[in-house]
This record gives structure tokens, sequence and C-alpha cells, in this order.
């Protein structure tokens, strides 16, 4: 599973994944885990409906050395 940013229209549907079904809601800007080897996540991805959300990045702490 990837963790991607939506970037198309609302949907809510089902696919399944290792006999899973997972229900979905889509809602654009909004992070969602998937399966990447899924046909229609690479379909998504493919369209530019889905693009890999970037990890956080981490802060670095300032060094105060008064």
């Amino acid at each position: 599973m990837k963790t991607y940013r939506w970037r198309g229209p609302v949907q809510s549907l089902t696919i399944t994944h290792e006999g899973k079904e997972l229900e979905l809601r889509l809602m654009p800007g909004r992070e969602v885990e998937l399966p990447a080897e899924h046909p229609m996540v690479q379909c998504w991805a493919g369209s530019g409906w889905l693009e890999e959300a970037q990890p956080p990045r981490r802060r670095k702490k300032e060094v105060n050395n008064a």
C-alpha cells in the first residue's frame, strides 16, 4: 500500500485487493492509501488523478549556542 493524493473528481467506489473489498471515498486534495499494483490505481496515476504523497518534512532543531 502506498499513500497518494487524489486529484480527480469526488468518487465513492469499491475495489478488491487480496480478496478484500476496499471502500473508497476519494475527495480532491485528500490523501488515501491504495495498493500500488492494482490496475485501477495504475490507471488513475497514469491519468494524473493520483500522485504519490510526499512524506512530511522533518524540521531541523535549531541549536542555540548562546
